[in-house]
């Protein structure tokens, strides 16, 4: 019988409390094998035996119970702390919009997402469960079996925010540091932000540190959670590369220096990306560029991200910054501001002869009077120090486009 689309999809699930229910059943029947021959003929026996298993029965229970209840107590210590884990973790704690891959050795079995209920099970003749729930309503915890489950732990590096001397500083978590280690995914319909520092992008032969912020999305299904994990990388390494390499890809192709620097007015940057309004425009330019190569961007196998479960909603440019000894900063600063301000005088003395252009509009039934009238107007300006050489020039050339019309 053939599967359908979905059934191929299930994964597999290891039923720990079915097993157990069976290796129970076995024990007792291979017990009675050996206690009632023995103890049928002998009737003092057989109620010994019988008082002494109700016994142990009651007294297990009443322990269980008074367990159940003690765990209660403990919850710090029994939670799943990923940067402290141990055999012995009976909980685990999954907020809302995240998700937690449960592991039997290498294998994973099953995935709690935030705000789901406890998931059924009739082991200990439904004890097991009412202790599931009992967690659950008085402390919002998930039970797990201790020793043979575990949650996926996986490295995260990721920026802790320090402020020294009124300025903010990022930096790297350290393998050792509360935080290095995570236990789920973030998997909130809306995207989750991350902060990335890339270095060693070249823009014209100048290397420059990037610093972004990329909003990415685990999608909530239990496969994409499962194949973000539990790949031959895990998710945040497959996304690290993706966005290292497709930053430096766009930079080296479509910055120049100049943008990476500062501008003096948007109207200065070249053409090579458009612009409206300001820098901030250049940065978005940038950043779409970085998100479209992230969309098609592939890894060895030749899937892409969406295919990880991965998906890039937005990337934001923070900053740029020259990989430079201060010196030589202070010598890109100057070489980039007399390009600009060459651009801008060219651009400004254009602007003039555009604006004296449309004066001789208006002149135009002046007659004679009006190549004298913008001369004297753009003299004026250049004697003040408000005109440049170059608008000079330029006025010149109307003025004599005029005489000759």
């Amino acid at each position: 019988m053939k599967q359908s689309a979905g059934e191929k999809h299930m994964l597999p699930r290891f039923d720990m409390e079915r097993k157990m229910k069976r290796v129970i059943i076995l024990v007792l029947i291979l017990a009675s094998f050996y206690i009632i021959p023995k103890f049928y003929i002998i009737p003092k026996a057989v109620g010994f035996v019988l008082a002494f298993t109700l016994g142990l029965a009651a007294s297990a229970a009443i322990l269980l119970g008074i367990g159940a209840y003690a765990s209660l107590l403990f919850k710090n210590v029994l939670t799943h702390n990923p940067d402290k884990p141990h055999y012995w973790q009976l909980f685990v704690k999954v907020d809302k919009n995240r998700a937690v891959a449960i592991s039997r050795g290498d294998r994973e079995i099953r995935v709690l997402f935030g705000n789901q209920p406890p998931l059924p099970s009739d082991a200990l003749w439904g004890f097991w469960m009412k202790y599931k729930k009992m967690v659950m309503e008085k402390l919002g915890l998930h039970v797990i079996f201790p020793y043979f489950w575990e949650p996926k732990t996986i490295p995260l590096p990721r920026y802790k925010i320090d402020e020294v001397d009124g300025k903010i500083n990022y930096r790297t978590i350290k393998n050792g540091e509360e935080g290095f280690f995570t236990n789920h995914v973030r998997v909130a319909d809306e995207g989750t932000p991350w902060y990335y520092i890339i270095s060693g992008a070249d823009v014209q032969t100048i290397p420059v540190t990037t610093k972004e912020v990329v909003t990415y999305r685990i999608k909530k299904d239990e496969l994409s959670v499962i194949t973000s994990l539990y790949g031959a990388e895990t998710w945040n390494v497959v996304l690290s590369n993706a966005i290292g390499s497709m930053t430096r890809k766009v930079l080296s192709r479509d910055a120049t220096i100049d943008m990476i620097v500062g501008s003096i007015g948007n109207e200065v940057w070249p053409v090579t990306v458009k612009t409206s309004s300001s820098q901030d425009t250049v940065y978005s330019a940038l950043a779409q560029q970085i998100e479209l190569e992230l969309q098609r961007y592939k890894l060895k196998n030749g899937k892409k991200l969406a295919d990880m479960g991965i998906e890039i909603l937005k990337v934001d440019i923070l900053d740029f910054e020259p990989e430079l000894t201060p010196e030589e900063k202070l010598k890109l600063h100057s070489a980039v501001l007399a390009i600009q301000n060459a651009r801008k005088t060219v651009i400004e003395g254009t602007a003039t002869a555009n604006a004296q252009k449309a004066l001789k509009d208006v002149h135009a039934l002046g007659g004679g009077a009006s190549p004298e009238i913008i001369m004297a107007d753009v003299m004026k300006k250049f004697a003040d120090g408000k005109g440049g050489v170059l608008d000079l020039i330029l006025t010149g050339l109307a003025a004599n486009q005029l005489k000759g019309k």
